[in-house]
């Protein structure tokens, strides 16, 4: 790798991975020096060149669907829930407990999603030895760390929570209207406002996007990094 210390991500070690590079219908491209545009009707766009596929695989187990994560998936499996259709539109209020028997148990606005399941759980978590990460995959936040998306609310609770607990906590999620809701109900010189700054606030993020991706690997620790790929194990939730 170019970019961080060997060993201090995730490697591939499927067999027969790396011998698909010298396939000649494969090429590799370096997603930092050239970056996708856009995702076009008839494949992707990358800044200096547009390429045509015949489907594009996002790697996914499941589209759009919650499941529980676990150390390199030891006790995931999909809860078989309904293909997530809202999560763009509003919060979603999502909660997955972890019993001491083992079951783990998955609810999407304070009802079942899917099915529960055993597993070889509960995994214990040292104290002064584990950490509790909030949109982010594993150690200090970064590039390539972090949520694509917004976490309103975040709670740990010491006990898995019983189903009507989960629903009542659930009744606590606070409405917040939709952007295009905002625009509706504001006055001519409020949407201007508003859609100034909106534009600011994007134009600030690919600023910061641009300072991340040239501090590159110099904004890390690189044994730092190591020790959280090795000993960080833990429970988190994947939006498939």
């Amino acid at each position: 790798p170019k970019d961080h210390p060997l060993g201090t991500k995730r490697p591939c070690l499927d067999t027969g991975y790396y011998a698909t590079f010298n396939r000649p219908n494969v090429r590799l491209i370096d997603l930092r020096s050239r970056p996708i545009e856009t995702i076009t009707t008839t494949g992707i766009a990358l800044q200096d060149e547009a390429m045509d596929f015949d489907a594009i695989v996002y790697a996914e187990q499941q589209a759009r669907k919650w499941l529980p994560g676990s150390d390199l998936f030891k006790r995931t499996r999909q809860p078989s829930g309904d293909v997530e259709s809202e999560a763009l539109e509003r919060p979603v209020h999502l909660a997955i407990t972890y019993a001491e028997d083992g079951t783990i148990a998955t609810y999407r606005d304070g009802e079942s999603y899917g099915k529960g399941y055993p597993s070889d759980g509960p995994y214990p978590f040292k104290k002064e030895q584990s950490q509790i990460l909030v949109g982010c995959r594993h150690g200090e936040g970064g590039e390539g760390r972090l949520l694509r998306g917004r976490v309103l609310e975040a709670r740990l609770y010491d006990r898995a929570l019983s189903g009507a607990e989960v629903k009542a906590s659930s009744s606590t999620l606070e409405y917040r209207p939709s952007p295009e809701e905002v625009l509706a109900a504001l006055e001519p010189a409020g949407r201007e406002a508003y859609t100034r700054l909106i534009t600011e606030r994007e134009s600030v993020e690919a600023a910061l996007s641009e300072l991340r991706l040239e501090a590159g690997a110099s904004a890390s620790d690189p044994w730092a990094d190591l020790a959280h790929a090795v000993f960080n194990l833990k429970e988190f939730i994947y939006l498939r």
